[in-house]
């Protein structure tokens, strides 16, 4: 746990120059109009507070209101979100290769 953690707080610090912040706001039903799996977009809601703000699939979760992803990924994350969440357009080839990267420094 402790080891996955510690990875998810690395490549959240890779990532985050190349991230960008969205601000999502509840509709009347509660909802910010997107679902995830993990950290990972899978799906945006059509005329959604998420869509509106450019949010896209196979986007990854990096923070929301300023806490890593990494150390909420076990609460309710949507209902805990309030309005500002960080996504990265990063691909999962970069963020396999830095991981890798990070793992052969390990190593030596």
């Amino acid at each position: 746990m402790f080891i996955t953690w510690l990875l998810l707080t690395f490549i959240t610090y890779l990532v985050k120059p190349l991230a960008r912040t969205i601000t999502l706001h509840k509709d009347a039903s509660g909802l910010l109009g997107f679902s995830y799996k993990d950290n990972l977009i899978t799906a945006v809601m059509q005329d959604s507070s998420a869509s509106r703000n450019g949010l896209l699939i196979n986007q990854r979760i990096i923070e929301i209101d300023g806490r890593n992803f990494g150390s909420i990924i076990n609460e309710k994350t949507e209902s805990n979100c309030a309005t500002v969440m960080t996504s990265s357009k990063i691909s999962d080839i970069i963020c396999m290769r830095e991981l890798y990267k990070f793992r052969l420094s390990l190593l030596v």
